[in-house]
C-alpha cells in the first residue's frame, strides 16, 4: 500500500483476504487477480442491461480494496487499476442505465466513486484519468462544457445500431419510415433494449448507420425538435 493509503478507513489489510487464501510474493494487485484473470473480477460490459426488479448491482471484489481508489506510483500497476476502473463504471451504467454522467455530481454522491463502507473517494484527477481512458477507448464522450459530463458507451454506437436493424429485420420494418421519437419510446420497441434510449446515444447510432448505407435521416423541419425526424431503413 502507498503512504496515502495508510490510515484513510477501515479495509482488508491484506489483498489476499479478497480470494480466500494467502499469495505470496506478488504484488497486491497480481493478488487480487491471481488464479481469476482479471476479466472475472471485473464488471464487464454485459450483453443485457438491468430490468426492473432486477438484482441489485454487484460490486467487484477490488471495489473494497481501499488502494483500488487512489493511484499507485508504478506505472503498470496503476493502468490495471485504470482497466478495473473502466470495467467498473461501464458495468454500473449498464446496470442502472446511465447514459450520461457528471464527475461533479458522481463524486458527490454517487456509489460509483465513493464507497462508504471503507470511507474512500475517487479523487478528482483520477476520476478525470480514467474518464479520459474510456474517452480515448471510444467508451465514453465529453459533452460540451467544460470537462464534466460524458456520454458513457456501455454499448457503443455501432453495437446499438446491430440492434436496432434486429428489430427492424425481426419485424418486417426494411423499407419503412419510423421517428427518432418511435424508435425512443413508441410502443413497437417498448420490449426492446434501446427503449427509453438516451437521445444524443440513439442519433449517433443514426448517425453510424447512414454512414454504413443502412439507414438515411430526413431531418426534422426547420426548427422542428429532433424526435420528429424521420428514419428510413433500407433494404
Amino acid at each position: 500500500r502507498t503512504s496515502s493509503d495508510r490510515n484513510e478507513g477501515p479495509g482488508p489489510s491484506d489483498p489476499s483476504q479478497l480470494l480466500g487464501r494467502q499469495t505470496e510474493k506478488a504484488h497486491p494487485w497480481e493478488r487480487i487477480t491471481a488464479g481469476r484473470g482479471l476479466g472475472q473480477l471485473s464488471c464487464r460490459r454485459p450483453g443485457h442491461m438491468a430490468k426492473a426488479g432486477a438484482a441489485p448491482f454487484q460490486w467487484p471484489p477490488h471495489y473494497d480494496f481501499p488502494p483500488f481508489f487512489s493511484k499507485q506510483p508504478n506505472r503498470d500497476t496503476n493502468a490495471r487499476r485504470v482497466q478495473l476502473w473502466k470495467d467498473l463504471i461501464l458495468g454500473y451504467c449498464a446496470h442502472h442505465r446511465v447514459f450520461s454522467l457528471s464527475v461533479r455530481e458522481a463524486l458527490a454522491s454517487s456509489p460509483l466513486f465513493y464507497n462508504e463502507k471503507i470511507s474512500r473517494r475517487l479523487r478528482p484527477e483520477d476520476a478525470q484519468e480514467i474518464i479520459q481512458y474510456l474517452v480515448s477507448a471510444g467508451l465514453a464522450e465529453w459533452l460540451p462544457g467544460g470537462g464534466d459530463e460524458c456520454l458513457v458507451f456501455w454499448r457503443t454506437p455501432a453495437e446499438w445500431g446491430k440492434l436496432l436493424l434486429a428489430f427492424v429485420h425481426d419485424n418486417g420494418l426494411d423499407d419503412a419510415v419510423m421517428t427518432v421519437y418511435e424508435i425512443r419510446e413508441g410502443d413497437a420497441t417498448a420490449r426492446t433494449e434501446f427503449h427509453l434510449i438516451d437521445k444524443t446515444v440513439l442519433l449517433k447510432t443514426l448517425k453510424v448507420l447512414e454512414e454504413q448505407g443502412k439507414v438515411v435521416v430526413l431531418e426534422a423541419e426547420e426548427g422542428g425538435d429532433s424526435d420528429a425526424a424521420g428514419v428510413k431503413f433500407l433494404s
